[in-house]
């Protein structure tokens, strides 16, 4: 559990009270990280660490190791290190035991947070040492693959690499270190390290960028080319270092004594990873909006939310969702005849939801419709819907009822566009409307007659919630 020694942190256990007091640190970082996107200045960097995807199911460095060392047969740390350095990257078998240890891994909600912040231009440049793909997952769903970058060193040779680095499109870049696991380029040795370390033009682009200002979170700084590259021979030299971690610095280690160096001991942070953006997103949507706004109660709902697990759903969270759905409907003696999905490339709920409600007995066998939700490009400016071919032939007359299902609505308007197609191809049916979640736009927009002939006793609903409060593992 992250340290209380600033402000009251938020997490299990610091829901039950009427505001959340955000770690002043992390307060004065958001404000420094808005003053310099208005001043146009260069934004900070951020180094992740194994840390930072401990929440979301990898094994810390300590735990990886252990895990290696039971799965391959060995005792001790020197023997792995002298059967990694043998084996090649590729080898099945070498290749398989690691996979095994990342194999159920999810982004947590922090990559969300870190995602959004680089979507508003607040970040540009995250380098890591992980070879998971957490953060390339959460921003293939929220950004254009045209918008973002990831460089895996050692996939490209060392001259094109540092090029990548020094390019000013995309703006966003993800820069893997230590290589990465699909790619089968990563870096696990000591030798593997001096590679990099001897490679005077690698470790100057790296210095270049890493020695600037810079926000560390979950990494130890153990790593001798890590290390290197956020100093040039003397460690009082360099941009601000932000350290966060749950328990700080180890001491006596590198990273204390730079940060020591470099007068940067108050720029420590006590948090984890999630912890951490969670409260940097707010705090900087707290700033943009003014004070004067809401900005606590929105907080507190999202963080209740995350509490609840509310906000990030697993597929066991959209299981027990898809079930409370159903019970709702067969409590309410509606018995669809038909059950059309919604599915819009752009956010594949309905198409998700409708796996788990086929194993639901009383829906399971129902005749089933997809509306595909068309979107918008250059020649066309609206969005519009398509009803494609039901599973079984309809007999229109025999249709009296319709359950319309998708996994969230916002604003309604998607919805909106499935009902007015559903009534043009069925005529006056009871239409009925089911979600997981609903945002509280929609409802207000309910009662304003968004949808004709809709209200709030049609719909079927679970979890109340708005944008960036909620998070699917679809995306």
């Amino acid at each position: 559990m992250p340290k209380k020694s600033e402000g009251k942190t938020v997490g299990k256990g610091f829901l039950n009270t009427e505001k959340i007091k955000i770690n002043p640190r992390i307060t004065a970082l958001a404000k420094s990280i808005i003053d310099r996107q208005e001043s146009g200045s260069d934004p900070y960097r951020i180094l992740l660490g194994a840390g930072a995807s401990i929440q979301s199911g990898n094994p810390s460095g300590e735990k990886l190791e252990e895990s290696l060392l039971e799965s391959l047969g060995l005792k001790k740390i020197p023997e792995l290190f002298k059967l990694l350095e043998g084996a090649t990257r590729t080898s099945s078998t070498y290749y398989a035991v690691l996979k095994k240890q990342f194999r159920n891994a999810r982004p947590s909600i922090g990559y969300y947070y870190l995602t959004y912040l680089l979507a508003q231009k607040y970040f540009g440049m995250v380098f890591t040492t992980n070879w998971d793909n957490l953060l390339e997952s959460t921003l293939a769903r929220y950004l254009d693959y045209s918008d973002f970058k990831v460089i895996i060193k050692g996939e490209v040779d060392n001259n094109k690499f540092c090029k990548m680095l020094k390019s000013e499109t995309p703006r966003v870049k993800v820069v893997k270190i230590h290589g990465d696991l699909e790619s089968k380029e990563y870096d696990v040795t000591d030798n593997d390290l001096f590679e990099i370390t001897n490679d005077s033009m690698t470790m100057s682009s790296l210095r270049e960028y890493l020695s600037r200002d810079i926000i560390i979170i979950g990494h130890k700084m153990n790593d001798s080319d890590i290390q290197q590259a956020l100093y040039n021979g003397d460690i009082s030299k360099g941009g601000v270092i932000w350290f966060v971690s749950p328990n700080g610095p180890r001491p006596k280690s590198f990273i204390e004594k730079t940060i020591a160096a470099r007068g940067c001991e108050r720029y420590l942070i006590n948090a984890g990873f999630d912890e951490f953006f969670i409260q940097l997103a707010m705090e900087i949507a707290r700033y943009k909006m003014g004070n004067d706004s809401n900005w606590n109660d929105d907080f507190m709902k999202v963080l209740d939310g995350y509490e609840r697990g509310a906000n990030y759903y697993s597929n066991r969270n959209v299981r027990t969702l898809v079930r409370r759905l159903c019970a709702d409907i067969d409590d309410d003696d509606f018995k669809p005849d038909l059950i059309v999905y919604v599915h819009d490339p752009e956010a594949p709920g309905g198409t998700e939801v409708r796996k788990w409600i086929e194993k639901i007995d009383e829906l399971k066998d129902i005749n089933a419709q997809v509306i595909e939700i068309m979107g918008r490009n250059e020649k066309v400016k609206q969005r519009s819907a398509k009803l494609l071919k039901p599973d079984a032939v309809v007999d229109r007359y025999k249709i009296k009822k319709i359950l319309l299902v998708d996994s969230i609505t916002f604003s309604g308007n998607t919805s909106k566009l499935a009902v007015d197609l559903l009534k043009k191809e069925y005529g006056k049916k009871d239409i009925r409307l089911g979600f997981l979640s609903v945002g509280r736009t929609f409802l207000n927009n309910l009662k304003n007659g968004i949808i004709e002939g809709i209200t709030e006793k049609d719909i079927y609903k679970g979890e109340e919630l708005d944008r960036m409060e909620v998070f699917f593992p679809w995306g």
